[in-house]
């Protein structure tokens, strides 16, 4: 019973600071149209609701610009009379209980004059957001309890709470998918896992009808189906028997039909809007990069990269490497499902997914990586820890790591109880400490990145591989100590953010999927501009440009790489190096090369900007610009 009583005070204390802490990120939100209101998905993933009990999917009912006020989440077609939706229903579904709790409220007090798009919809989804996140925390801790004693479980969970992306996307931007999918896998694990105990066809119709959701929110998240047949099985003849189980007819037609009545609000949605039940909303998207997945950048890259935004998840790369060293049950299942999601998040269009702090594809994911990460805890610590094989440590005598894995050792560390310390006692204290000195500084290294990206921007202004850019972003957040000047800016145009013209062009490109093309309508076309107050002191001597080129046809282009020196709005100083002198071959990139000097004025208003002066509007294209600052003339 007190067991019990800790574990609640536990969960409502983190509902409290989870909720105090959303507030606080969030108080100076006034208006719901804002970047961090009902804003691009958030909006088109709520606007199932007031469509549907508001404006009756009448779109010329609602306010003409309010979806170009919501950051384009969805479209108003007043000349069809449709309301274009390019998400599913699934988000709003999960949302609904704070809408008509919300509807009530502003029926009560008569302080809704927005038809669901006031401040209340929008302070009640974000509280929405942490009750299931709570709810969520609540089913893994009981799911995880099935492999690990208590302490175990809430440090796994606190640790990939506050070390994680995860964080993020609960305080600071709730109303985005991920926190409704992270408890719906949650409760399928946990409902799993009763089912496998004592399996009935309640449980599988609960089963299905959870699937269904968390495919129908993202259907890429249907790889979670393979846990039916590999989770905890203990050899090849329990996953042939699943199989069986599962596609005997009768378990067939209840899956089928499950996911028919899941959908079907989706495909009347559908028929209404395209006049077919089955459609494919993500034109111009999905999975553009299948013939060169872009594995490196989603794990690595400093634009929303795994590793490089939450560090903790190399704890769970670690530990899932541990289980299968140590031939633990679901360690290879892990690796493969980890791999699948890495490749899928790598093969799409937009790899870095817009927008956001981290790959937030992986987050609801965090309810299985768990796991691992419980079990190289436990295995670091060599405190009791129970077993990442399933078997609950409460229904076994002594020590359990020890029954399931006789040659890991298990006793307590030596230096932490106050005895003897001989060399291999203090070598483990050593590991150990390390160990959770790095754990615990990529716990820090998450939440100053996450409150330095909420200070001063919402995206990541940076390039694919601009590692100067992610190192002073890193100096901005306190992470690490100002070190050296401002070097480099690295653009390859694949980050939309960062993109300096309207829209990139996929036409030809020499790296990834875009590349810049020349201005039609206008004879200059963008590429860098740069306020030198943000360089800091002492102000580079000179800068480096180069650039890539092509042009598609044999004529002279008649264009200039241009350099300007502003103060103000008043020309400093000029430059410019023609074009045609490295486009020698039409449908042939070249690289262009130019040195440009900026004058030494102490002035925070000055400017540097980089453009191509096309006077006669040929259609040129540019691509893998990189920019090198030079702090002295010998260099």
């Amino acid at each position: 019973m007190e067991k019990r009583t800790n574990i609640t005070w536990f969960f409502y204390l983190l509902f409290c600071a989870s909720l105090a802490l959303t507030w606080f990120f969030n108080r100076d939100l006034s208006r719901f149209d804002g970047p961090r209101g009902l804003w691009s998905d958030r909006a088109g993933y709520y606007i199932y609701l007031p469509a549907l009990f508001y404006y009756h999917f009448d779109a010329r009912a609602m306010p003409a610009d309010l979806d170009i006020r919501t950051g384009g989440g969805f479209a108003i077609d007043t000349t069809r009379n449709k309301i274009d939706i390019k998400y599913t229903y699934g988000v709003a579904l999960m949302q609904s209980p704070a809408f008509f709790v919300s509807r009530l409220i502003s029926r009560a007090t008569g302080y809704d004059d927005q038809d669901g798009f006031s401040m209340i919809f929008v302070r009640m989804l974000q509280l929405s957001g942490v009750i299931w996140f709570i709810l969520g925390l609540w089913f893994l801790k009981r799911f995880l309890d099935r492999y690990f004693i208590g302490w175990i479980s809430m440090a796994t969970m606190v640790i990939l709470f506050a070390g994680t992306h995860l964080f993020y996307y609960v305080i600071l931007d709730g109303m985005m998918s991920h926190v409704y999918s992270f408890f719906l896998f949650a409760l399928f694990l946990d409902q799993f896992r009763s089912y496998t105990d004592r399996p009935g066809r309640t449980r599988f119709v609960i089963l299905c009808l959870i699937l269904g959701l968390i495919i129908l929110i993202r259907p890429t998240n249907a790889l979670l189906v393979s846990l039916f047949f590999f989770w905890d099985a203990p050899n090849g003849r329990e996953v042939i028997r699943r199989f069986g189980e599962f596609f005997r007819p009768l378990s067939l037609l209840i899956f089928a039909g499950i996911l028919f009545l899941v959908f079907l609000p989706q495909m009347i949605y559908w028929d209404y809007l395209t006049g077919s039940w089955i459609h494919f909303s993500y034109q111009g998207e999905g999975f553009a990069n299948w013939r060169s997945p872009r594995i490196g950048a989603v794990l690595f890259s400093p634009v929303n990269g795994l590793f490089t935004n939450s560090p903790v998840m190399l704890f769970c790369l670690a530990g899932i490497i541990y289980m299968i060293v140590t031939k633990q049950k679901n360690g290879m299942l892990i690796a493969v499902l980890f791999a699948m999601v890495t490749l899928v998040s790598a093969t799409w269009k937009m790899w870095y997914f817009g927008c956001s702090f981290g790959q937030r594809n992986y987050i609801e994911y965090l309810t299985i990586l768990a796991i691992p990460f419980g079990s190289l805890l436990g295995q670091i610590t060599g405190l009791p820890s129970g077993s990442a094989t399933g078997v609950n440590p409460g229904d076994s005598s002594g020590d359990p790591v020890r029954e399931q894995h006789p040659g890991v050792p298990t006793g307590k560390v030596p230096c932490l109880e106050g005895k003897p310390v001989r060399i291999n006692g203090m070598m483990r204290c050593i590991m150990v400490s390390l160990f959770f000195f790095l754990l615990f500084f990529s716990v820090y290294f998450n939440l100053r990145y996450i409150i330095s990206l909420y200070r001063f921007e919402r995206c990541y202004y940076g390039s694919t591989w601009d590692w100067d850019h992610y190192l002073r972003s890193l100096e901005r957040a306190g992470i690490i100590q100002p070190s050296h000047p401002t070097g480099s800016f690295i653009n390859d145009f694949e980050n939309l953010s960062l993109c300096p013209v309207y829209k990139p062009s996929p036409v030809f490109t020499r790296s990834g999927q875009y590349s810049v093309a020349t201005e039609k309508y206008s004879s200059l076309t963008p590429l860098y501009t740069l306020s030198t107050g943000i360089l800091g002191q002492p102000v580079p001597k000179r800068l480096i440009c180069s650039l890539w080129l092509l042009k598609p046809g044999n004529r002279p282009t008649g264009a200039f790489l241009t350099y300007q020196f502003r103060r103000d709005t008043t020309m400093v100083f000029s430059n410019r190096v023609p074009v045609d002198s490295i486009l020698t071959d039409p449908l042939t990139w070249s690289r262009l090369s130019a040195t440009f000097i900026i004058p030494d004025l102490n002035d925070s208003i000055q400017q540097v900007r980089i453009f191509i002066e096309n006077p006669r509007r040929a259609l040129i294209y540019a691509d893998d610009l990189a920019i090198r600052f030079r702090y002295d003339w010998n260099e």
